[in-house]
């Protein structure tokens, strides 16, 4: 019987060409990206969601936020209470004030803390203003404001701001500008760029109010670029259309 021989050098590039196609297909294992599959945190689940609103998003912004309050309702109630406050938040957006009333009030409570209360009674406040319920909004700010004295919670800003709009809504200007001023105070100390932009564009759109146009083409300018810095898209255009109004009722057409 006749035995063929494979040629030991034949044997031995073979197996040197099995290795070095392994290490090739190993190599390229290593460029594939890999997917983190781990649902995100509840802090990334709701800086995704806070960024939409800031961009507009007022749709996706209240569905994300939606199923995050079910997500986290009974493994972080904390969190929850955040993902509710922003739903009624866009809702209000949208001018579904009623139905942001209905998300505050129908749901199982997961306000425990004052943060969480306070805000839930200001938004409370803004969605009856825009129901045109002022008595209903000011029991609201009461409420508020009594758990701000002293003001040593974050969202006594929103207290303060929402205080202004109040004022803003009775013609009662000068006490407006007061309430504005102190609320753009309180945000920039308490690091609160979103507080801090509302202030801004409020304050131009009280000078507007009060005729003084040169301040509210300043103020305005703040806001417009107070909003870029944050991503507020929303914000950024209607801060620029206060000051395209502005310069308008100063008679610089061009600029206006």
């Amino acid at each position: 019987m006749t035995t063929t021989m494979v040629p030991i050098e034949s044997s031995q590039r073979s197996t040197r060409s099995g290795r070095l196609l392994f290490a090739w297909a190993f190599a390229l294992l290593l460029l594939i990206p890999i997917t983190d599959a781990r649902p995100p945190s509840p802090q990334q689940a709701y800086g995704n969601t806070f960024q939409l609103f800031l961009h507009g998003a007022l749709i996706d912004t209240q569905t994300e936020a939606e199923r995050g309050y079910e997500r986290f309702l009974t493994s972080n109630p904390e969190w929850a209470a955040k993902f509710q406050l922003l739903e009624a938040r866009a809702l209000i957006w949208r001018g579904l004030s009623a139905d942001a009333l209905h998300v505050l009030a129908a749901r199982p409570s997961v306000f425990k803390n004052n943060e969480t209360i306070i805000e839930s009674l200001t938004l409370a406040a803004t969605a009856y203003t825009h129901l045109d319920m002022v008595p209903n909004a000011d029991q609201k700010l009461r409420e508020a404001q009594k758990l701000c004295e002293p003001a040593i919670y974050a969202a006594c800003g929103g207290v303060i701001l929402r205080g202004g709009y109040l004022a803003l809504g009775r013609s009662q200007l000068a006490e407006a500008r007061r309430l504005f001023l102190e609320s753009l105070s309180f945000a920039r100390a308490h690091h609160d760029q979103w507080s801090e932009t509302s202030a801004l564009q409020n304050l131009g759109w009280t000078a507007v109010q009060e005729e003084r146009f040169d301040e509210a083409v300043d103020w305005s300018w703040s806001a417009y670029n107070s909003a870029l810095k944050l991503g507020a898209e929303a914000l950024a255009e209607n801060a620029l259309g206060n000051v395209g109004w502005a310069y308008y009722k100063l008679g610089d057409w061009d600029k206006g």
